[in-house]
């Protein structure tokens, strides 16, 4: 079994993470620039959030990329020094990260699928995306869910931040070098 995860797995990996990143920070920027009364302000937030959509839905694509070349090829295995505990947290951390990369970009889709104006999503100037069929109602459960999971996001990713963290600096186990293109096996 390879020791480093495959260099498709690594740029998956971190491409995701940039794109997560920016969607997590052009979220929380949304908020407070819509509530401004400068209209450049508020441009600007229409201009984030038009960007935010967009990276929604690649997160979408991407993620569904990266469960397929996940399922075609195996991760490498964890440290033997892990505890059943520890093995047991990542596991449920990585298939946490899959869920909540699919959830909250197509929670965020029915949001605005169900919106006053509803409208397609453009993506990058190159195509647009139609709205979900769903029902208008629903709009503040998706709104709310949308939210949360942006939170439980954040949490999720702190929490992988501090296993990288642990593993580094207390293991030095060098476990973070299997995602690291440029790192030797």
């Amino acid at each position: 079994m390879p020791q480093r995860y495959t260099r498709v797995a690594m740029g998956l990996h971190w491409v995701m993470a940039v794109v997560i990143v920016c969607n997590l920070a052009s979220g929380l920027a949304f908020g407070a620039l819509e509530d401004s009364t400068y209209p450049g302000v508020k441009a600007l937030g229409g201009t984030i959030i038009g960007l935010h959509k967009a990276l929604g839905l690649t997160v979408i694509v991407l993620t569904l990329v990266r469960i397929g070349w996940r399922l075609g090829h195996r991760p490498p295995p964890l440290p033997g020094h892990m505890t059943p505990l520890e093995r047991g947290l990542a596991k449920i951390t990585h298939v946490g990260f899959y869920a909540l990369m699919l959830a909250l970009p197509l929670s965020g889709w029915a949001m605005v699928s169900t919106g006053k104006t509803v409208r397609p999503i453009n993506v990058f100037g190159l195509l647009d995306v139609p709205a979900l069929p769903v029902p208008p109602a629903w709009h503040m459960v998706f709104d709310d869910s949308h939210a949360l999971l942006g939170w439980v996001m954040l949490a999720t990713l702190a929490l992988h931040l501090l296993a990288v963290v642990k593993h580094e600096v207390f293991d030095r186990d060098n476990l973070l070098a299997r995602m690291l293109p440029a790192a030797r096996g």
